[in-house]
């Protein structure tokens, strides 16, 4: 073979295979070969040459298949292939006798275009397979979602990611890992929805809840906030003048003083897939200190209504956070606290700082996407299903 020039393609799947088929049509390819002829009868015409088989238009499907290799990393390979040559033109030269070059493409055209079927067979093969591996070349055996979490994404049958009717199905299940090579997991069975988006993310609840609670588990939502770096919108809410009706004995006991906080959240945050969004409680313990002195310690659990959406330039999944509800619990106190006339303060907070940070912070430390190379994720479609507790991203994609 010379040249092969695929033309567009269109893809449909054999789910109960395993594998995914490329049709290709109006493509094109160039082959050369050499010639002889010899009359076995008198005259004893013999003559020989090379010739060129120009094919204007074949059909071409190829069954493929993508699995992990030795090393992790994926791979595909051709299964089989079916190829139909619907115009061909042969061009024979070289030789001494000119007469018979029409009556020699007559007689052997079908015996060229079942050779030329072969060697397409053979080099479509590894065509497909190299244009299918350059776009995996990026996706790593493991994809870490923060230090000591990963996910496994192994490419087989039984794993997280399947082949549905003309669209890629990724199951995505998160759980704690020493290392960069944790023990596979399966994920839990999805259905497969009927949409017109071409890549079908499933996130199980698990996702999420491994997500932010490892990084609450490194301490990255830890914050100390003295007055002095308070907000300037939230300034009066770091004086102690400010609570004089809420908190009187604090207003009475540190008069024209300045409040510092220290948030932590040292228990496990919790999530929840509910009709709307994915609900997630954070447990915080909040000191309230004046002139370096702790004063009061709270206990806040607050409910977040967070909604996931994509960044397409970056290929990862972020969200949007909005607010739901707090309880109020007072740990420890020099004076009496209602937890109730301290609702309306700590909603400013919740909404002027909580929510804003939360969504800067999923923007800055999204859940990277399963990396296809060459390929962006757009137009994402967001559905979440309570019952089964999983957040479906449905999504088309540009190459």
């Amino acid at each position: 073979m010379k040249t092969i020039n695929l033309g567009p393609f269109t893809t449909t799947t054999r789910p109960s295979n395993g594998d995914f088929e490329f049709a290709l049509r109006n493509s094109q390819a160039t082959a050369s070969f050499n010639w002889h002829y010899k009359d076995s009868k008198f005259p004893y015409t013999s003559d020989h040459g090379t010739g060129t088989a120009v094919v204007s238009d074949f059909t071409l499907v190829v069954h493929c298949s993508v699995e992990r290799g030795e090393t992790g990393a994926p791979f595909a390979y051709a299964r089989d292939t079916m190829i139909n040559i619907n115009h061909m033109d042969i061009t024979l030269s070289g030789g001494k006798h000119a007469w018979l070059y029409q009556m020699l493409i007559a007689a052997c055209k079908g015996q060229v275009v079942r050779h030329v079927q072969d060697d397409l067979d053979k080099a479509v093969n590894g065509l497909v397979q190299r244009v299918v591996n350059s776009k995996l070349t990026h996706w790593a055996p493991f994809f870490p979602m923060s230090e000591g979490v990963f996910f496994d994404e192994r490419l087989d049958t039984a794993s997280p990611m399947s082949w549905g009717s003309n669209y890629m199905t990724f199951h995505l299940n998160g759980g704690m890992a020493p290392s960069a090579s944790p023990v596979p997991m399966s994920a839990k069975a999805m259905p497969d929805l009927l949409n017109e988006k071409s890549i079908q993310l499933f996130f199980t609840n698990d996702v999420f809840q491994t997500y932010f609670d490892s990084y609450r588990q490194k301490g990255s939502f830890n914050v100390k906030i003295p007055h002095t770096k308070a907000p300037k919108k939230f300034a009066t809410f770091f004086m102690t003048k400010t609570y004089h009706g809420l908190v009187p004995w604090l207003a009475t006991s540190y008069p024209n003083k300045f409040i510092d906080l220290e948030v932590t959240v040292s228990k496990a945050v919790t999530t929840h897939v509910s009709p709307a969004a994915l609900a997630v409680t954070v447990p915080i313990n909040m000191k309230i200190s004046v002139e370096g002195k702790q004063v009061a310690e709270l206990e806040l659990t607050s409910m977040l209504a967070v909604y996931p959406v994509i960044e397409s330039a970056e290929q990862r999944v972020a969200a949007s956070v909005k607010f739901y509800s707090d309880d109020v619990k007072v740990i420890g106190s020099e004076g009496p606290i209602d937890p109730a006339k301290i609702k309306n303060p700590l909603k400013i907070f919740y909404n002027g700082g909580v929510v804003p940070w939360s969504t800067a912070w999923t923007h800055s430390h999204g859940m990277i996407l399963p990396p296809v190379g060459g390929i962006k994720y757009t137009n994402p479609d967001v559905r979440y299903d309570e019952k089964d507790e999983y957040v479906f991203i449905g999504t088309d994609f540009l190459a």
